[in-house]
């Protein structure tokens, strides 16, 4: 299934009964998790290279990019939300998976429409499934989000744009320990920040080829169905992303923190 899984974690927990009525095999789209850099960051945090890790944070934040603006993109019935259900559980789902079985304790989450209220008026230097756009159509879900997650594990903080009026797009990952850090591009490749035996500031970036992590997933999925295999994408295993969007869509509207 791609992502988003559903509009609703209700819903997704609705995919996997009937998984385990049918027996089938089911996998969710976070092809992220398939990416060599997300193992090899998971993999520092374990081994100690940041030490005792604090806090995540990323943020997806692009000038003017509203995708498909009046048409299902933009409305909540269809789309089950905005920029935090299309780009935002990408990012999310990843932290939660390099921290490794993090639990969920409380949630504080604002979301904003604000800046094609008037679509007819909306500039754009870009929009992705432009061919679904419709002027006329509805415009009722987030452009921005801005939150703050704890776990039992670190926080995390984050912000995510389709829009916005500042011209520096960034798309990143960071993990902040008290030993080291780490900053992963998304899609690509990471930098790690930590000190030397010696105890000088050592910067390292770690440059390798890249395989294609939709392929990756792909082959994983054709695995499980052929032997059995429990990926990284089984329904299980992304439920608690799931239930993390309820949450924070709770929060923004409620305007308060939630607990989980």
């Amino acid at each position: 299934c791609e992502k988003p899984d559903a509009m609703t974690a209700v819903q997704v927990e609705e995919m996997k009964a009937a998984r385990d009525r049918s027996g089938k095999t089911l996998l969710v789209m976070r092809n992220n998790r398939f990416l060599d850099a997300s193992d090899v960051v998971r993999s520092l945090i374990k081994e100690g290279k940041t030490g005792e890790l604090y806090t995540g944070r990323c943020g997806w934040i692009r000038r003017r990019g509203i995708p498909g603006a009046g048409g299902w993109f933009t409305t909540k019935a269809q789309s089950g939300g905005g920029v935090l259900i299309d780009w935002g559980v990408h990012f999310l789902d990843l932290i939660l998976y390099i921290l490794g079985g993090a639990k969920l304790k409380t949630v504080t989450c604002d979301a904003y429409s604000e800046m094609a209220k008037d679509m007819k008026a909306y500039k754009y230097n870009f929009m992705w499934a432009e061919e679904t756009k419709d002027l006329n159509g509805t415009n009722d879900v987030d452009d921005y989000i801005a939150g703050h997650i704890r776990t039992d594990k670190a926080s995390i903080s984050f912000n995510g744009a389709w829009a916005q009026n500042i011209a520096q797009d960034e798309m990143f990952i960071d993990f902040l320990g008290d030993k080291g850090g780490a900053r992963l591009s998304y899609g690509g490749h990471f930098t790690y920040y930590g000190t030397s035996e010696e105890g000088e500031l050592v910067t390292v970036n770690y440059n390798y080829n890249i395989p294609d992590h939709m392929l990756c997933e792909d082959r994983a999925f054709l695995d499980a169905i052929e032997n059995g295999t429990h990926t990284k994408t089984h329904i299980e295993n992304i439920l608690e992303s799931a239930k993390l969007l309820d949450a924070l869509y709770q929060s923004a509207e409620k305007k308060e923190e939630i607990k989980l």
